[in-house]
């Protein structure tokens, strides 16, 4: 699968968990958080989370009818500043 590496100019960190489901032509078409699997409720990293998720692109597979289902779990870590 093809996930790229999420930018995000969010301050803290922690880990957020995102259900998924994948088209048969690999395309994601939801991207719900998993509030069980998340240790963090900043806004700024759930957004870039989904966002990340919805943009991720999985191998087309002709052989499959039906959505598949999946979790991608992002690890942030805090920034830093750059003073």
């Amino acid at each position: 699968p093809f996930r790229r590496i999420p930018v995000y100019k969010c301050e803290g960190g922690g880990k957020v968990s995102i259900a998924i489901e994948v088209t048969p032509k690999g395309l994601v078409s939801k991207a719900l958080v998993e509030t069980s699997e998340t240790t963090t409720i900043d806004p700024c990293l759930i957004e870039a989370a989904i966002s990340s998720a919805l943009a991720s692109r999985f191998s087309p597979d002709a052989s499959v009818t039906r959505n598949q289902q999946g979790t991608i779990t992002f690890l942030f870590v805090p920034q830093t500043s750059r003073e």
